[in-house]
């Protein structure tokens, strides 16, 4: 009998958001602020607290939430692109997991995937439940953009925010959400810098992905997006949105945007914190289905849940 997985204990981190036209980069740059302004884009979020302090605080507040003892997380697996130029030392890792009284948890580590990497930790962690003998698995994701790096999301299509989003996945059945199914999809793209560089062939690769991502996806429910309350995608921009969930053929009443205006691209822990909002406004009801779409430059993965 396949084992049944619940999430709970959603929590995010982030500081204040602030208008974007403090961005120096914007400033200096009036033409991009109004292309900007006109994609829906008007915050972004930066604190200063490091990828490892932003995901320390998620987890502390993941772990309450949830009501799981520390001493009973088997694996604590953290998610990011963001290793370079912001100081990470193994050390610092190994101090969040013994203030955080995580001792019984196995460090796991996902990157490569960019703004997909919290939805591959899911995969990983529904495969540790289901087949590897664990019964609790907490998924951290969390990215900061290092001083005097562009928060630019290429190609211009975003401004990205400092974020960390955590949950419990479990096999106890007392979660918030029930873990229905995974997809993923990888598509190869030649490119020198940015897989963005020649954006029409970019598009039609990516229609093609998303194509793939959503006959697999929704495979189980004859292929319809009717049985799905939301579609919770990342948060580039209203018009790559709009784009999304024309191909997704979800309907724009079913896809979740309300954070682009307030934050924008929260980079990998987008779909999570989107989640964490949507729940705690109230917009999801028991027995509502729900489907987190992650995007990177040409990976793609879905995980499908439902309110229990």
């Amino acid at each position: 009998m396949t084992k049944r997985i619940f999430l709970k204990g959603l929590a995010y981190e982030m500081a204040e958001p602030q208008p974007i036209d403090r961005l120096a980069e914007l400033q200096a740059d009036q033409e991009l602020y109004k292309n900007l302004l006109a994609i829906g884009l008007r915050h972004y979020s930066a604190g200063g607290a490091s990828c490892l302090q932003l995901a320390e605080q998620s987890v502390t507040r993941t772990l309450w939430k949830a009501r799981v003892p520390p001493e009973e997380v088997d694996y604590l697996i953290y998610a990011t692109s963001s290793l370079d130029g912001l100081g990470y030392r193994q050390k610092d890792f190994d101090g969040l997991i013994d203030r955080a009284k995580l001792e019984r948890a196995y460090p796991l580590g996902i990157t490569l995937g960019e703004c997909v990497n919290v939805a591959s930790a899911m995969i990983v962690a529904e495969g540790l439940l289901r087949g590897g003998g664990a019964r609790n698995v907490l998924v951290v994701a969390a990215d900061a953009i290092a001083p005097g790096n562009s928060r630019i999301v290429p190609p211009e299509i975003s401004v990205a925010s400092d974020a960390a989003a955590s949950v419990v996945m479990s096999v106890d059945d007392d979660g918030l959400f029930e873990l229905l199914g995974t997809a993923r999809h990888r598509a190869s793209i030649a490119y020198e810098k940015f897989p963005q560089e020649d954006f029409t062939i970019y598009l039609k690769t990516v229609a093609r992905a998303l194509e793939k991502i959503r006959q697999d996806s929704l495979a189980p429910w004859g292929g319809s997006a009717e049985g799905f309350r939301w579609l919770i995608p990342n948060n580039f921009n209203t018009s790559v949105t709009r784009l999304i969930s024309m191909q997704m053929a979800f309907a724009p009443s079913q896809v979740y945007t309300e954070n682009i205006r307030r934050f924008g691209h929260g980079l990998g822990a987008d779909v999570l914190l989107n989640l964490c909002d949507c729940f705690n406004n109230e917009q999801v009801d028991s027995g509502d289905r729900v489907l987190l779409l992650a995007s990177g430059p040409n990976q793609w993965a879905t995980v499908a849940l439902e309110k229990t």
